[in-house]
Protein backbone atom coordinates (compact mmCIF):
# COMPACT_ATOMS: atom_id res chain seq x y z
CA UNK A 1 0.00 0.00 0.00
CA UNK A 2 1.31 3.44 -1.17
CA UNK A 3 1.20 4.54 2.45
CA UNK A 4 1.66 1.74 4.70
CA UNK A 5 2.61 2.87 8.33
CA UNK A 6 2.93 6.85 7.46
CA UNK A 7 1.24 8.89 10.20
CA UNK A 8 -0.91 11.63 7.95
CA UNK A 9 -2.10 14.98 9.60
CA UNK A 10 -5.11 16.45 8.39
CA UNK A 11 -5.99 19.73 8.81
CA UNK A 12 -10.00 20.48 7.11
CA UNK A 13 -13.21 21.85 8.44
CA UNK A 14 -15.98 20.68 6.23
CA UNK A 15 -16.78 16.45 7.80
CA UNK A 16 -17.61 15.87 4.42
CA UNK A 17 -14.16 16.76 2.99
CA UNK A 18 -12.47 14.91 6.41
CA UNK A 19 -14.30 11.23 5.91
CA UNK A 20 -13.57 11.02 2.27
CA UNK A 21 -9.95 12.23 2.98
CA UNK A 22 -9.45 10.13 5.58
CA UNK A 23 -11.22 6.76 4.11
CA UNK A 24 -8.69 7.23 1.15
CA UNK A 25 -5.96 7.68 3.03
CA UNK A 26 -6.58 4.63 5.72
CA UNK A 27 -7.10 2.38 2.28
CA UNK A 28 -3.54 3.15 1.30
CA UNK A 29 -2.58 2.26 4.77
CA UNK A 30 -1.90 5.33 6.77
CA UNK A 31 -2.30 5.95 9.89
CA UNK A 32 -4.47 9.25 10.07
CA UNK A 33 -4.59 12.44 12.93
CA UNK A 34 -6.83 14.95 12.01
CA UNK A 35 -8.06 19.21 13.28
CA UNK A 36 -10.88 20.43 12.03
CA UNK A 37 -10.98 24.20 12.80
CA UNK A 38 -7.01 25.34 12.39
CA UNK A 39 -6.83 26.69 15.32
CA UNK A 40 -5.30 24.37 17.89
CA UNK A 41 -3.04 23.22 14.75
CA UNK A 42 0.51 23.44 15.87
CA UNK A 43 -0.42 21.73 19.90
CA UNK A 44 -2.82 19.09 18.33
CA UNK A 45 0.05 18.19 15.59
CA UNK A 46 2.97 18.39 18.50
CA UNK A 47 0.68 15.60 20.37
CA UNK A 48 0.49 13.09 17.43
CA UNK A 49 4.42 13.65 16.86
CA UNK A 50 6.51 11.79 14.47
CA UNK A 51 4.18 13.10 11.73
CA UNK A 52 5.25 12.04 8.01
CA UNK A 53 2.83 14.64 6.04
CA UNK A 54 0.40 17.61 7.05
CA UNK A 55 -2.30 17.61 4.32
CA UNK A 56 -4.43 21.20 4.92
CA UNK A 57 -7.48 22.95 3.42
CA UNK A 58 -7.24 26.51 3.19
CA UNK A 59 -10.89 28.23 3.96
CA UNK A 60 -11.74 28.07 7.57
CA UNK A 61 -14.23 29.76 9.23
CA UNK A 62 -13.44 32.60 11.70
CA UNK A 63 -10.80 34.55 9.26
CA UNK A 64 -8.53 31.45 9.93
CA UNK A 65 -6.99 30.61 6.24
CA UNK A 66 -4.79 27.59 5.44
CA UNK A 67 -1.50 29.84 4.96
CA UNK A 68 -1.94 31.10 8.51
CA UNK A 69 -2.27 27.94 9.54
CA UNK A 70 0.77 26.74 7.56
CA UNK A 71 2.78 29.54 8.77
CA UNK A 72 2.33 28.85 11.96
CA UNK A 73 3.49 25.31 12.07
CA UNK A 74 6.39 26.55 9.66
CA UNK A 75 7.17 28.62 13.01
CA UNK A 76 7.76 25.89 15.26
CA UNK A 77 10.65 24.54 14.88
CA UNK A 78 10.12 20.59 15.79
CA UNK A 79 7.62 20.80 12.60
CA UNK A 80 9.91 22.39 10.29
CA UNK A 81 10.85 20.02 8.06
CA UNK A 82 7.42 17.88 8.00
CA UNK A 83 5.80 18.05 4.18
CA UNK A 84 2.80 19.69 3.64
CA UNK A 85 0.49 20.00 0.67
CA UNK A 86 -2.69 22.22 0.55
CA UNK A 87 -6.12 20.19 -0.35
CA UNK A 88 -8.31 22.89 -1.44
CA UNK A 89 -11.39 23.24 -3.44
CA UNK A 90 -9.38 27.18 -4.41
CA UNK A 91 -8.15 26.60 -7.81
CA UNK A 92 -7.39 29.95 -8.21
CA UNK A 93 -3.98 31.29 -9.65
CA UNK A 94 -2.89 33.60 -7.21
CA UNK A 95 -3.70 30.93 -4.18
CA UNK A 96 -1.48 28.73 -6.18
CA UNK A 97 1.22 31.20 -6.55
CA UNK A 98 1.16 32.06 -2.74
CA UNK A 99 1.37 28.05 -1.92
CA UNK A 100 4.44 28.06 -4.35
CA UNK A 101 5.99 31.31 -2.71
CA UNK A 102 5.57 30.00 1.12
CA UNK A 103 7.46 26.67 0.02
CA UNK A 104 4.25 24.50 0.35
CA UNK A 105 4.94 20.67 -1.19
CA UNK A 106 1.82 20.40 -3.10
CA UNK A 107 -0.94 21.77 -3.85
CA UNK A 108 -3.95 19.21 -4.91
CA UNK A 109 -7.84 20.87 -5.96
CA UNK A 110 -10.35 19.15 -5.07
CA UNK A 111 -12.58 16.60 -5.95
CA UNK A 112 -10.00 14.46 -4.89
CA UNK A 113 -9.14 11.00 -7.58
CA UNK A 114 -9.57 8.19 -5.44
CA UNK A 115 -6.95 6.68 -8.06
CA UNK A 116 -4.00 8.94 -7.79
CA UNK A 117 -4.67 11.10 -4.15
CA UNK A 118 -2.16 8.37 -1.88
CA UNK A 119 0.03 7.53 -4.45
CA UNK A 120 0.54 12.20 -4.42
CA UNK A 121 0.67 12.14 -0.99
CA UNK A 122 3.38 9.18 -1.14
CA UNK A 123 5.43 11.01 -3.74
CA UNK A 124 5.46 14.05 -1.63
CA UNK A 125 6.48 11.84 1.85
CA UNK A 126 9.74 10.81 -0.13
CA UNK A 127 10.65 14.22 -1.15
CA UNK A 128 8.21 15.48 -4.55
CA UNK A 129 6.43 17.28 -4.88
CA UNK A 130 2.70 17.71 -6.49
CA UNK A 131 0.65 20.17 -8.06
CA UNK A 132 -2.36 19.21 -9.51
CA UNK A 133 -4.27 22.64 -10.25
Amino acid sequence: MALSGKRVFIVEDNPTNLAITITLLEQSGAQVYYDRWGIETVARILRHRPIDIILLDLMFPGGVSGFDVYEAVRQNPALQDIPVIIVTANSSDKAILRARELGVNGYIVKPLSKESFANSVARVIDGGEVWET
